[in-house]
């Protein structure tokens, strides 16, 4: 009789990452801030950005741009502007002077401050405003507040592993914080040292 011979098959399986999703539940017991920025601080890239105003309104109220790189002003509005900025804080001050219509100019981020999210205004127009932040970020959300609306809701998707989040809104504290899959954390909204609010971070 001949010897049965039994063959054995060995199947490794890779069992898939942790993927989720990190909500953020915002509560305002008055007035929100002009605008928010949450984002990860994992040192991830964020492009190069062009910042365009156009019915004396920058087109949006913060701009995100990588470290270190060019931010172009530009004008598509059908008068002229001022840019410029200064922020005792981050250590950065320009003017870029007179930009007319159709005109751009550029300017260098790699002496700002770390993390820095620097005011920029209109020197023409006083009640022009954005911010540029100036961050290494794979992800992030502009958070558009309303002046009478009191909650809000963001979502990041698309997450692994412990994340390091970061909360900026202007006048108030800044949030820095991790977070693991499967916790939920709650903090005040500070604003010169009284208590505005409350965020909620779930990482489901």
């Amino acid at each position: 009789m001949k010897p049965i011979i039994v063959m054995m098959a060995i199947f490794s399986f890779t069992l898939p990452a942790f993927a989720g999703s990190l909500t953020a539940d915002f509560t305002f017991e008055k007035r929100p801030p002009f605008v928010g920025l949450l984002y990860l601080n994992d040192k991830g890239e964020t492009q190069s950005m062009n910042i365009d105003q156009k019915d004396k309104m920058f087109l949006q109220k913060v701009f995100v741009n990588q470290k270190s790189t060019e931010v172009v002003f530009e004008n598509s509005d059908s008068i002229n502007h001022n840019i410029f900025a200064n922020s005792p804080k981050s250590g950065v001050k320009f003017d870029i002077g007179l930009l007319p219509p159709g005109a751009n100019s550029k300017i260098d981020t790699a002496g700002w401050a770390e993390d820095a999210v620097v005011r920029i205004g209109c020197k023409i127009h006083p009640k022009m405003k954005t911010y540029v932040a100036s961050i290494s970020s794979s992800k992030q959300h502009i958070i558009e507040f309303e002046k009478k609306k009191k909650e809000y809701n963001v979502v990041l998707d698309a997450l692994e592993g412990t994340q390091p989040v970061v909360l900026w809104m202007p006048g108030y504290d800044r949030i820095t914080l991790e977070i693991n899959p499967g916790e939920t954390k709650e903090v005040e909204l500070i604003k010169k040292k009284k208590v505005k609010g409350k965020l909620t971070l779930s990482y489901q």
